[in-house]
């Protein structure tokens, strides 16, 4: 991760109950200390980032889950890559 993606991410983390309430499991694009909209899936951020000229690394797409939810997909992804490699 680039040092900008994780000042973004950074700052997303510790905005992230006020920039998800009422959008939760949707994804927010978020560029330097701006939330530029909200979208249902990955993609559609993505597609609105090009639309708005934003270069990759210039921006970050995140999905709106609390961080206890991203833990758990986390610790739940790896376990399952452990599990598979057994």
């Amino acid at each position: 991760m680039t040092k900008k993606l994780r000042s973004l991410y950074n700052w997303f983390d510790i905005q992230r109950d006020y920039i998800i309430k009422g959008h939760e499991n949707e994804w927010v694009l978020i560029t330097p200390y701006e939330v530029l909209g909200y979208f249902p899936t990955q993609k559609s951020a993505a597609d609105s980032a090009e639309q708005k000229g934003l270069k990759v690394g210039n921006f970050l797409a995140q999905m709106c889950i609390t961080s206890e939810q991203e833990i758990n997909g986390f610790y739940n992804s790896n376990m399952q890559m452990v599990i598979e490699d057994e």
